[in-house]
């Protein structure tokens, strides 16, 4: 598991703190995020590790997981109205038109982050997102600065890499296909300002994966509106870098963009396949009886059962809170998330009440394992918790984002002193070998 298979890592780290701390390896990635513009993030100074037969066993089971959603879909698409579809899922008017139905039934995806707990007995998906806005890649560039201070072999099988990376190769295949002539990495202005990283690490993999057309990044206010005319628009690619939770739907810049003839990957049918009723989905005994056996052992092995909430489900619920977290589901982002045994019976059921019931998913609280990690300026260790945020670029896994916390079992980049990293996917052979360069230090 992904805790005990950096045990003895860290605690090398953690017993070679004045080298780790010699190697300034905080100020180099203080100057990392500021010329990322990050500063929501706060970087890990230790670099992680990640079983190769455990990720490839978990990549497996994960695709099987998306494949199920794909065929789920296509159950729902010839049971409902597309109206009844798009309510279910919580879809604005304003943005329906601008949904790819063929692409939704196809299982067509650009990149995905599947958000793992990892606990002592395996892994469990608490999250799936499905859209080109799908942050935290940034991190495997952290993990090789870190690397690099402490002048350690970055131990990927292939050398620098990053999820960015195939996703360049992916996008240059779109570009070879098309005749456009220029690539424009669409962020939100509001989005930008709140501390997340830019794109440039993107443009910049974009470029040099190369791209035979211009690479540029703006905002909705930079946008150049001449790119919006007909004549100009069939000439532009836009890779949106943001998520309709982001903005308002009837901002009259989406809607000039998504009704203009400009190429954008993708619609918002990537936030009705991220939105949370999936996870409830999945577990429907009715859909799953269409599923293949692969699919319905990887649900039940990977995901904790989930469901939705409702009226006469609630008392049961209240009843055995302890082992279950709730999450409201509006929306392709949760707006609250509640660890039942974190509340008496009585405050649960008020939170609830006030966001609606009809507003909740409830899934089997699965406790994230804690590991020991060096701090960045003390000497002293801290137990922290994790997520892992596994990428998928089309059908290929590739790379795994970590985000820890001392103070809180739901991990986020930007709740408290979360912190954010990346893990190498090594055998037993590569282990061994780090773990002998850093005696060495």
């Amino acid at each position: 598991m992904f805790c005990d298979f950096n045990r003895e890592l860290q605690a090398l780290l953690i017993d070679k703190s004045d080298q780790v701390k010699q190697a300034q390896i905080a100020e180099k990635l203080e100057t990392f995020k500021q010329g990322i513009e990050a500063d929501l993030y706060h970087f890990f100074t230790t670099p992680f590790i990640f079983s190769k037969a455990d990720f490839e066993q978990l990549s497996i089971s994960l695709k099987h997981i998306l494949d199920a959603q794909t065929n789920i879909m296509n159950q729902i698409y010839q049971q409902r109205s597309k109206q009844e579809i798009l309510d279910y899922f919580f879809i604005p008017n304003a943005v329906r038109p601008f949904i790819n139905w063929e692409r939704l039934l196809s299982g067509d995806q650009t990149v995905a982050r599947l958000d793992i707990v990892p606990h002592k007995t395996g892994y469990s998906v608490v999250d799936i997102n499905l859209h080109t806005c799908v942050g935290g890649m940034t991190c495997g560039h952290a993990y090789d600065l870190v690397m690099e201070s402490l002048a350690l072999e970055p131990f990927y099988a292939h050398g620098k890499v990053s999820a960015y990376v195939p996703l360049a190769q992916k996008i240059k295949t779109l570009c070879k296909n098309n005749d456009f002539e220029r690539l424009v990495i669409l962020d939100w202005q509001s989005n930008a300002d709140k501390g997340r990283p830019s794109f440039e690490l993107m443009q910049l993999s974009f470029i040099r994966a190369g791209l035979n057309l211009p690479v540029v990044t703006h905002t909705e206010e930079s946008f150049p509106k001449e790119w919006l005319t007909p004549e100009e628009a069939k000439k532009t690619l836009v890779y949106r870098g943001f998520s309709l939770d982001e903005i308002e739907p009837h901002d009259t810049f989406v809607q000039a963009l998504m009704q203009s003839q400009a190429c954008v990957l993708h619609g918002f049918e990537d936030e009705l396949r991220t939105n949370k009723r999936w996870l409830a989905l999945l577990w429907d005994e009715a859909y799953q009886a269409r599923l293949t056996k692969a699919q319905k052992e990887a649900i039940q092995t990977y995901l904790p059962y989930s469901c939705l909430l409702t009226q006469d489900k609630l008392p049961h619920f209240l009843a055995n809170k302890d082992k279950y977290i709730f999450k409201a589901n509006e929306g392709s982002r949760s707006q609250g998330i509640l660890i039942g045994k974190a509340f008496s019976a009585a405050k649960l059921e008020a939170k609830l009440l006030a966001i609606g019931i009809e507003n909740i998913l409830v899934q089997t609280f699965m406790e994230t394992d804690s590991l020991a990690i060096l701090q960045d300026q003390q000497e002293s260790a801290a137990e922290h918790k994790f997520v892992l945020g596994l990428y998928m670029v089309g059908d290929k896994s590739q790379g795994l984002a970590i985000r820890g916390s001392t103070s809180s079992a739901v991990v986020k980049a930007s709740h408290g002193m979360a912190k954010t990293g990346w893990a190498a996917v090594i055998n037993e052979q590569q282990k061994a070998g780090i773990l002998a360069a850093i005696k060495q230090l």
